[in-house]
């Protein structure tokens, strides 16, 4: 075979040989750029979270230094009202004015007190982790802030109690006046701060727990916190509720003649309305009395009824809301209440009426234990049925737990 010949094999040869190559070339080359593509979004994607951390220590360090700078403010706060009003004041009022108008500010100031010095630890020793530290002092004190409920229930009494001390104690009022113009601010503001301040621990809880990160001791450290006031503000709450009713039902049973012995602590005012009734007449015993306005007041094992005298109410009847019933006008009168089956041809069509509903005391035999009583609408009777049947309800099963405990108790003494 000739030379060229030869060498022109032989380079068709290395050619074939190099197409292989080529070929794996070429299609590494995508595989190789999409692994770029790839490592490079990971890079972009750890960069942003590591930005979104350092965001959230950034905040969630504002946070932390929002609640103790907040807290110090309000303790100097609290420091300013001791100093300047409730020590001057407290040899120039009565004791009992005088606790109407601070109540029991020189326990919250001993609490904050002791917050203040473990928030100031918790930022000084442990820097690194200061908001955790801060958290966990707050909460092991957060069992004593019930004693806001006390101060929560009086603060309404302040504005009475500072007009009474501008009114009949000149000496008090005009250091109280002094004092105010000297700080330039009233003392009933400041004596509203507790109540503000109680109501900010929830937002700034919910702050920090926001700006931790997530399934972090700090986030479930905060979650914990902030469920533990929410309760405890929800305590309070109900609390300043029940004292409001209490002082509600008291100054209504002061205005009503012969029934003040129903004042008592763990007596409840439920309900009170107007209510057009008719009561049977004492004279002839299968007829009602006039239609008036009478006023109900529901109270938790009571029924108190008043009627209409010169521009106030008097006692008609009280009767143990444990005895009483409740129906609608077309309910079948009770046996011993038969005599009034049958009524005058002019209340048939009343009772006949929808919005009619009756009121009885089951143990009483005589005609005088039944009530006649109207409501605005079909709906309306309904509503208050069923609420006045709840009321009952409840005042039977509480009479027959106080009947079941007595006599445990005297089976216990035998």
């Amino acid at each position: 075979v000739p030379k060229v010949e030869m060498r022109q094999i032989s380079d068709r040869s290395s050619l074939r040989s190099d197409a292989p190559q080529n070929s794996a070339r070429h299609a590494a080359a995508p595989l190789q750029q999409i692994a770029e593509v790839l490592e490079a979004q990971e890079e972009a994607k750890a960069a942003l979270e590591e930005a979104a951390r350092d965001k959230k220590v950034r905040e969630l360090s504002t946070c932390v230094s929002e609640f103790v700078s907040t807290e110090a403010r309000y303790l100097a706060d609290l420091q300013s009202v001791a100093v300047a009003f409730l020590e001057p004041l407290r040899p120039l009022l009565p004791p009992q004015l005088h606790y109407a108008i601070f109540s029991n500010l020189p326990q919250l100031q001993g609490l904050h007190q002791g917050l203040g010095t473990d928030l100031e630890r918790a930022t000084s020793e442990t820097a690194s982790d200061s908001g955790q530290a801060c958290v966990d002092a707050f909460s092991k004190l957060l069992p004593y802030f019930r004693m806001y409920a006390t101060y929560c229930c009086n603060y309404p009494n302040v504005a009475e109690a500072l007009c009474k001390v501008a009114a009949e104690h000149s000496g008090a009022a005009t250091a109280l006046v002094e004092a105010e113009e000297a700080r330039g601010v009233k003392l009933q503001a400041l004596l509203f701060r507790p109540v503000q301040r109680l109501c900010v621990y929830p937002l700034l809880l919910e702050r920090m727990k926001k700006s931790s990160q997530p399934e972090s001791q700090m986030r479930t450290t905060c979650e914990s916190a902030f469920a533990a006031l929410q309760e405890l503000n929800s305590e309070v709450n109900e609390r300043v509720r029940q004292m409001e009713a209490r002082l509600h039902m008291t100054a209504v049973l002061l205005l009503v003649e012969g029934v003040d012995h129903l004042i008592e602590a763990g007596r409840l005012l439920h309900l009170e309305a107007l209510v057009d009734m008719k009561s049977p007449t004492a004279s002839t015993l299968n007829a009602w009395g006039r239609r008036a306005t009478y006023k109900w007041y529901v109270f938790s094992d009571y029924l108190l009824v008043c009627r209409p005298k010169g521009e106030g109410f008097a006692k008609k009847a009280l009767w143990p809301l444990a005895a009483l019933r409740v129906a609608a006008a077309n309910t079948t009168p009770p046996e011993t209440h038969a005599s009034f089956a049958k009524k005058p041809e002019r209340d048939k069509s009343e009772r006949d009426k929808a919005e009619v509903f009756r009121v009885w005391h089951e143990e009483k035999e005589k005609p005088l234990g039944e009530f006649k009583c109207w409501a605005q609408s079909e709906t309306d009777m309904l509503a208050v049925v069923q609420r006045l049947q709840v009321l009952i309800d409840a005042a039977v099963e509480q009479r027959d737990d106080m009947i079941q405990r007595g006599m445990n108790r005297l089976t216990l003494e035998g």
